[in-house]
């Protein structure tokens, strides 16, 4: 099992790294005038990184990321995280960034939930993805 989640997060990792260095998704429309300090449109949860694939229990999926995660690069750092982390540590006594895979539904990052099929549709237009 190990092997093929690495390959599948490495595989990942090159499809994320390939759009970074192809688009330059700040510049879409989405993203003008925002009141937070934008530091990168797509999230790499770099926990990814850490995972050992024979202790995850529970894979959950998250929405979209945030601030918290777009500045630390990583999925459910903020207080969402925070209550995800103590949920399954008392009913599961799960430790949240070691037996907990986590995805998001969504990587490009925006706290603005009504915007993320703006940017989704400026990304499709964008990039053809």
């Amino acid at each position: 099992m190990n092997n093929e989640f690495n390959v599948l997060k490495n595989e990942f990792l090159f499809i994320i790294n390939e759009w970074l260095r192809k688009y330059s998704l700040k510049d879409l429309p989405c993203y003008k005038n925002l009141d937070y300090k934008l530091i990168r449109t797509i999230v790499y949860n770099i926990q990814l990184d850490e995972i050992i694939p024979e202790e995850i229990k529970i894979i959950l999926v998250g929405d979209n990321p945030g601030i918290n995660e777009q500045a630390q690069n990583a999925y459910l750092v903020g207080k969402s995280g925070s209550m995800a982390a103590n949920f399954f540590k008392e009913v599961y006594n799960y430790d949240f960034y070691k037996n907990i895979l986590i995805i998001t539904a969504v990587r490009l990052s925006h706290i603005i939930q009504p915007q993320i099929q703006l940017i989704a549709i400026g990304f499709y237009n964008y990039t053809g993805f």
